[in-house]
């Protein structure tokens, strides 16, 4: 586990990177990136869609390249702007793409990790058949759920040489889920034990639905977890949110584990005044699942959403980084990843 100091340290260090790194304008000053439509497979019936950008301006290649990975929703390539800018300013190539069913993406919208771990692969193989892109310079870039599926991918891909991570959730299989759902039921004001008996109720259902138990079971245990939330004023309604394939493989997922095989770089960015998926769990969590790893930092950002936003400024909810994400955060991303795509992995 990090300690405070070194916390602040670490806080500290990467301050004095957007400081001392190359200086970049709100409106980088270098020409227009050069877009290019492209398509490469992932599942059977399932061809992405998406943009591929290589700047202009620091020659022909190949170049290091970074695969934007959206959060939970139906989201196009059209996210992230100013990030997209800022890495193509440092010389850094893009790729964002439709998520599947969306756009001019085709198959079925299916929105659960897996599907978005193999979309991720997909783009990562199909960078590594360009001549203009450095297959030993690819990196990840993830926002909240995205920002689950760059490590997972990660961890099976030794190959990948830095991974950014914006308001992702990090914690052990289950219990990182049912702890974000303790943490907002406590900040709605629920009573601490009608909390863990909403929470214990909840966990019995969903691990009944993961080992694929019977429909008898899985009804009845349902029904308990219905009982549990009328317990403390929400209807059947709300339980209905988490009855879908999506939040399953959000309680499924293990993304502490996969951080903490990871090898590559790893950069995660938290806002502190985040209220999807509480810091105060995931920033301890992510802290420790990389304490082995000799170029990780956490950093929380005083005042940010989970949209890493400021908190004043922010009425609707969305996945970190698709709308209005402040200068701050994306100087810090760009600089970060500048330098370690500066050179390719087995030359750093």
């Amino acid at each position: 586990m990090f300690s405070a100091l070194h916390r602040a340290a670490a806080t500290l260090s990467i301050l004095m990177l957007c400081v001392t790194g190359p200086a970049v304008s709100a409106e980088p000053t270098n020409p227009a990136p050069s877009g290019e439509e492209v398509r490469f497979a992932s599942d059977p019936g399932t061809l992405l869609a998406g943009t591929l950008e290589t700047p202009r301006g620091f020659g022909a290649g190949p170049f290091p390249v970074a695969v934007i990975i959206s959060g939970t929703g139906p989201w196009t390539r059209a996210g992230f702007v100013n990030i997209r800018a800022r890495l193509l300013a440092s010389g850094i190539a893009t790729l964002a793409y439709d998520k599947r069913g969306q756009g001019r993406s085709t198959g079925a919208f299916i929105d659960t990790i897996p599907a978005m771990e193999r979309d991720v692969a997909a783009a990562v193989a199909f960078l590594r058949t360009r001549s203009d892109i450095d297959p030993r310079r690819i990196a990840l870039v993830g926002a909240s759920q995205g920002a689950v599926a760059a490590p997972m991918v990660a961890s099976r891909d030794p190959a990948i040489a830095a991974v950014v991570m914006l308001s992702g959730p990090v914690g052990p299989r289950g219990e990182l889920f049912l702890s974000i759902l303790r943490a907002n039921l406590t900040a709605a004001g629920k009573d601490a034990a009608d909390v863990e008996r909403v929470a214990a109720a909840v966990g019995t259902w969903m691990e009944a639905r993961s080992r694929g138990a019977g429909a008898a079971e899985v009804g009845r245990l349902r029904e308990a977890a219905i009982a549990a939330f009328a317990t403390i004023g929400l209807a059947e309604s709300a339980l209905g949110v988490l009855d879908t394939p999506v939040v399953l493989s959000m309680f499924e997922a293990a993304p502490d584990r996969a951080l903490a095989m990871v090898r590559a770089p790893v950069l995660a960015i938290y806002g502190s005044r985040d209220s999807i998926i509480a810091p105060a769990l995931s920033v301890p969590a992510a802290e420790a699942a990389l304490s082995d790893n000799p170029d990780a930092l956490v950093v929380a950002v005083p005042g940010m959403t989970h949209e890493l936003t400021r908190a004043a400024a922010t009425t609707t909810g969305g996945a970190a980084g698709e709308d209005g994400t402040m200068p701050v955060v994306t100087e810090i991303v760009g600089a970060w990843l500048a330098r370690r795509l500066e050179s390719a992995p087995s030359d750093r």
